[in-house]
């Protein structure tokens, strides 16, 4: 399916991890910042390999907010939690903040819920190939929630160089787009108070705490949620009055992690996001993000 097409087979992934000196895994699990990667040691890898031998990759995730998988050289780990927590185990010391490691745990040892929602793994087709190699830059009107066509399909294309400021912003840059640091003042702390600082500096301009009915005068909504003291996150409001996000450096959603349409983001579940902070207005011509 569309899962093997962006993750290589397991077979490939036994080989390699038989073959290679080193191996890179990377914790899917920040929406903002950039995922924490990390070199296994020859004998973590050696364990896998013989692990990976009865390990069937999942079908479908039931998260698309927090932790959703370890990669290992492209492939996803996830729905194992023998290998799982090899992997995080195997993370170097002080690399991870507590509050994650407690994060993907709990996630790990998570039981299946019964009507979990069933995200596909890569939602688009990611065949088309389109020029994303400058800043690509959305219209000055509110956006229409098509990733195949948004900013030409260069967040599909792209997925893994834009997050969801990127996204929020309807600007393509490929730097994975930091608050602040096109303008010089780059967020310093995961909370409400750092993070708008430095996206007004950017140019985004605070809307308040009261949810938009309709689109405004110029350029289109945004909002802002933290993981306390670990994370932050954006979403955007599209032409359909409906809200949409690009987690990290996983596909763009039109959901919440509970699979349902985002109609207002401080009631939506974007956990562990758990704290709203409020809304921007972002007009994609005029603000300056890298």
């Amino acid at each position: 399916g569309s899962s093997s097409t962006m993750l290589k087979t397991i077979a490939a992934l036994a080989l390699l991890v038989s073959v290679a000196a080193s191996l890179r895994v990377t914790l899917r699990v920040y929406a903002g910042t950039e995922d924490p990667s990390w070199e296994l040691a020859p004998e973590t890898a050696i364990a896998l390999r013989n692990m990976l031998a009865t390990y069937s990759p999942p079908a479908a995730l039931s998260h698309i907010m927090g932790y959703t998988g370890f990669e290992v050289e492209g492939t996803l780990v996830l729905g194992s939690a023998d290998m799982e927590m090899l992997l995080l185990r195997s993370a170097p010391a002080g690399l991870l903040p507590r509050g994650v490691v407690a994060h993907v745990r709990a996630r790990i040892a998570e039981l299946p819920r019964n009507n979990a929602p069933r995200f596909p793994i890569s939602p688009f087709n990611t065949s088309v190939r389109a020029v994303c190699t400058a800043n690509v830059v959305g219209p000055d009107t509110v956006p229409v929630y098509d990733p195949q066509t948004d900013d030409r399909g260069c967040f599909i294309q792209e997925c893994s160089n834009n997050n969801c400021y990127n996204y929020a912003n309807d600007i393509v840059t490929n730097t994975f787009a930091q608050p602040g640091r096109g303008t010089g003042h780059k967020w310093v702390s995961d909370n409400c108070s750092s993070v708008t600082t430095a996206a007004k500096s950017d140019g985004l301009v605070w809307a308040g705490t009261t949810l938009p009915t309709s689109a405004p005068a110029h350029g289109h909504y945004v909002a802002m949620l933290i993981w306390p003291e670990t994370n932050f996150h954006w979403i955007r409001m599209d032409a359909n009055n409906y809200w949409s996000h690009k987690p990290g450096q996983t596909p763009v959603r039109n959901t919440d992690d509970d699979g349902k349409v985002i109609t207002d983001p401080s009631k939506a579940n974007f956990a562990p996001w758990t704290q709203f902070c409020g809304y921007f207005t972002t007009v994609p011509s005029a603000v300056k993000i890298s």
